[in-house]
């Protein structure tokens, strides 16, 4: 009412966003058969609709995207047996993994 006017120098504080990382927490099986299909959750975070998953080298196909830390998938086949790395890779390039997270248990021989 009287005219005067409060400036306050630097008055304003930039918060920089605070951008969440992709995770992985954990896959619901640990093995499987080496001829693949074995059908799995892996939980994380801030996993995109359109991320893709692997299995050591191999894409698994994505039977359910529930949220952004939950994915329904299903093992690919594998060429060799034993422990593999499983990967998330968001499409802008990030990449997330979890080492030696899944066993591939041999072929059965006759």
């Amino acid at each position: 009412p009287d005219g005067t006017k409060l400036v306050i120098k630097d008055g304003y504080t930039y918060e920089p966003e605070i951008i969440e990382k992709l995770e992985i927490y954990s896959v619901s099986y640990t093995s499987g058969p080496q001829a693949g299909g074995t059908r799995l959750t892996i939980l994380g975070k801030n996993i995109d609709p359109t991320a893709k998953v692997y299995f050591g080298d191999k894409e698994a196909k994505i039977v359910a995207y529930k949220n952004s830390g939950n994915l329904l998938v299903d093992t690919p086949a594998q060429d060799l047996d034993g422990l593999v790395d499983v990967s998330i890779e968001n499409p802008d390039g990030e990449r997330v993994t979890l080492s030696d997270a899944f066993d591939y248990i041999p072929h059965p021989t006759h």
